[in-house]
C-alpha cells in the first residue's frame, strides 16, 4: 500500500521498491514489478530486477515482469521475457510474453543479425525467437546452429538452402548429413505422410 501511495504521487522510493520486490508475498512482488514499469527511467537496476522477477515461482510475478519489459527500449528487455518463458506458462502469461517480444522485435531481430546470444546464451531462447520469424527473415540471419536447425525444419525452404544448412550442421556437429537428418526427425521422403503432424519434412 505504501508503494502504491508513492506511485500515485509520482515519488520514487528505491529502498521501498527493493523491499517490496523481495517480499515473501507474491502479490507484493507482482505489484513491485508493475511499479518498475512506471519508474523504469529512475530505477538504475530496473532490468536486473525484472530479470530476477521473471524467474519467480509465481506466474503472476513472471507475467508482470514480462509486461514491464515491454516498456524498455533496450534489447536486454527481451531476455526478461524469455526468462519468464522458461517455466510453465498459461494462456495469459504466454500472451503477455508474445506481445512483449512483438513490441521489442526491432531490437532483438537486429541483435540476432549480429549473432548475439539471448538469456545468458540459452539456445532454447534463441530457438523460441526464431519460431516467431518468417522464413524470409530467418534466411537473412547468420548461420548459427540454431538458425540452421530452424531452417532445416521449415517446409518452405528451397532445396538449395536446405542443402546448405544441412552441410553446415553436418560440419558443426561432426556428423554425416544422414545423422543430422535423423536427429532432426527428417527421415522420410518429401510428401510422404507421417504420424508426427508437426515434425519437419526435409
Amino acid at each position: 500500500e505504501a508503494l502504491w501511495v508513492h506511485q500515485w504521487h509520482n515519488v520514487v522510493d528505491l529502498d521501498l521498491l527493493q523491499r517490496v520486490i523481495r517480499s515473501p508475498n507474491a502479490d507484493a512482488r507482482a505489484a513491485g514489478a508493475r511499479v518498475i514499469s512506471y519508474w523504469r527511467e529512475r530505477v538504475p537496476t530496473a532490468l536486473d530486477d525484472l530479470a530476477r522477477l521473471a524467474a519467480d515461482e509465481s506466474p503472476r510475478v513472471r507475467l508482470q515482469a514480462a509486461r514491464a519489459a515491454s516498456f524498455f527500449a533496450d534489447v536486454r528487455a527481451a531476455d526478461v521475457a524469455l526468462i519468464a518463458a522458461r517455466r510453465g506458462v498459461d494462456y495469459y502469461l504466454d500472451y503477455t510474453i508474445g506481445e512483449t517480444l512483438r513490441q521489442l522485435r526491432p531490437l532483438w531481430t537486429r541483435s540476432l543479425g549480429e549473432g548475439r546470444a539471448f538469456a545468458g546464451g540459452d539456445p532454447a531462447s534463441t530457438r523460441y525467437l526464431l519460431r516467431t520469424l518468417s522464413t524470409e527473415d530467418v534466411l537473412k540471419l547468420p548461420r548459427s546452429p540454431e538458425v540452421m536447425e530452424n531452417l532445416l525444419g521449415r517446409g518452405d525452404v528451397t532445396d538449395a538452402a536446405r542443402a546448405e544448412v544441412l552441410a553446415g550442421l553436418s560440419k558443426v556437429r561432426g556428423q554425416s548429413p544422414t545423422q543430422v537428418l535423423l536427429a532432426a526427425g527428417c527421415c522420410w521422403p518429401r510428401g510422404r505422410k507421417t504420424s508426427r503432424p508437426n515434425a519437419p519434412r526435409c
